[in-house]
This record gives C-alpha cells, sequence and structure tokens, in this order.
C-alpha cells in the first residue's frame, strides 16, 4: 500500500443533512505515506469535531472510524491511493 487519504461523512439527524468532503489540513488535502499516521489524524480530528458534543460514543469499523450521538455522526474512512484494502482495528487496539 502506498498513499492515505482520509474522507469523511457527517449526519445531523436534526437537519436531516448528510455532508461528505477530503480532510484538508492547511488548505491542502491530507495524504499521508503511513496508514498509522492516516489513523492518529482521523481519531484527532473526529475528537475535535465532537469536542461540543454530550454523550458522544466513539468507535471504529473496518476502515473507518466514528462518532456518534443523539444528533449528529461523523464518520472519517481511511482510503488507500492504490485501492489497498485498509483495516484500522490492528492501529486502534493500542491507541
Amino acid at each position: 500500500m502506498k498513499g492515505f487519504m482520509i474522507v469523511g461523512a457527517t449526519y445531523d439527524s436534526c437537519s436531516g443533512s448528510l455532508c461528505g468532503f477530503l480532510l484538508h489540513i492547511d488548505g491542502k488535502p491530507f495524504v499521508t505515506e503511513s496508514v498509522e499516521q492516516a489513523v492518529i489524524t482521523a481519531k484527532e480530528c473526529l475528537h475535535n469535531d465532537l469536542k461540543d458534543y454530550d454523550n458522544v460514543e466513539f468507535g471504529h469499523y473496518e476502515n473507518l472510524v466514528y462518532g456518534v450521538n443523539y444528533d449528529i455522526e461523523v464518520q472519517y474512512k481511511i482510503v488507500s491511493l492504490d485501492g489497498s484494502v485498509v483495516l484500522v482495528n490492528d492501529f486502534l487496539t493500542n491507541n
């Protein structure tokens, strides 16, 4: 595997809106050579995005990390630029 990006999605149950996006940092698309760095960055962004919400449940599944409460759900999916399958479980077990 070579090169990873983070694709995000938010769902607001109050308004029914769904929004997809590509993670940008400092105005540039986030790309890293390390899947571990992609997972760490996704977790940091997720916690930052949901810091103002109460009762947030965090988790992970296959190639994404997520946070959800009664009103909003945010997901960050780790994707490989070469199309390889990415599994985040190995990187979240000890973090």
